[in-house]
């Protein structure tokens, strides 16, 4: 493929990811709704990924190196604590504004990835970190300056996919796509499990949260991980984050569509602000200079 084929390939990759993750908010909460604890649905989800990528890993586990088993362990700790504060925030927080908070990633992948490459931050990336500190403030804050425990867990989350997608840019071409993620997807499913028994879950199970859990763990999990690896091969981090970080506008949208979330006029300012502020950060409102 050309320089450009292949970079709209990625961007088209990256996208379908988004739309898949974005549709991940809804199976969650179905499966909360209808009585799934957050760690074992976590486990489950991890699980369905893990045996679903087992038949095209089965040949290759005695060639994994450990450098590669590090790599895996390393994203699949992160994945791990991303999923799982998201998943509890859900708990306290509506399906809408998680989607949006888990957004905020894309603001921290340019100083995650200037921290780990030693690339400046620029100064648009700094005034888009100012307006998304006021949109999560319009997002969270209502008549007092308290915000929302799930909320905060959500915002946790962010900085762990931050911390996953910025890594994963790091070494996407470095290592083979499918091994990489088959690796996090066990490392997330035993930790899961772990912290399961730790907070003496029990494992309730409905029609319901079946089929969200197959929808987690076959599309959002185990199709979209292994497409966000392979798209970030042809897209920069920071594309790629602004990419992936469009989950939050489908989430949202879904979220109103499927549950009826309300969104207030000072919701929905914080909102526009938010996106704004990804826009300001991923393109260095490039489009604007071109035109000009």
């Amino acid at each position: 493929m050309q320089k450009n084929t292949k970079s709209y390939f990625g961007d088209l990759i990256l996208l379908s990811v988004a739309i898949m993750w974005g549709f991940g908010f809804i199976a969650v909460k179905i499966g909360l709704n209808n009585g799934m604890s957050p760690f074992y649905l976590m486990f489950l989800r991890f699980s369905v990924a893990a045996l679903a990528f087992l038949p095209f890993q089965i040949t290759k586990i005695k060639n994994i190196s450990l450098k590669t088993l590090k790599r895996g362990v390393i994203l699949g700790t992160f994945l791990f604590f991303g999923f799982a504060f998201q998943t509890v925030g859900l708990y306290y927080t509506t399906t809408s504004k998680n989607a949006f908070l888990t957004g905020v990633n894309v603001i921290i992948v340019p100083f995650l990835t200037w921290w780990l490459t030693k690339k400046k931050v620029d100064i648009y990336s700094i005034i888009a970190a100012f307006m998304c500190l006021i949109g999560i403030g319009l997002l969270t804050l209502h008549d007092s300056l308290n915000i929302n425990i799930g909320d905060l867990l959500t915002l946790i989350c962010a900085i762990m996919f931050a911390a996953h997608i910025s890594i994963t840019s790091i070494i996407a071409n470095e290592e083979a796509s499918g091994t990489l993620v088959w690796i996090q997807m066990m490392v997330g499913g035993v930790l899961s499990f772990i912290f399961a028994m730790l907070f003496n879950e029990t494992l309730v199970i409905s029609l319901s949260s079946s089929i969200a859990i197959l929808y987690l763990g076959l599309f959002s999990t185990f199709l979209a991980f292994f497409l966000q690896t392979v798209g970030q091969k042809y897209a920069h981090a920071a594309k790629a984050a602004i990419l992936l970080s469009t989950e939050s506008l489908f989430g949202a949208l879904l979220a109103v569509i499927f549950f009826k979330d309300a969104f207030a006029l000072n919701m929905l300012l914080g909102c526009i602000l938010i996106f704004a502020s990804i826009i300001v950060s991923e393109t260095k409102l490039s489009f604007m200079i071109r035109k000009a």
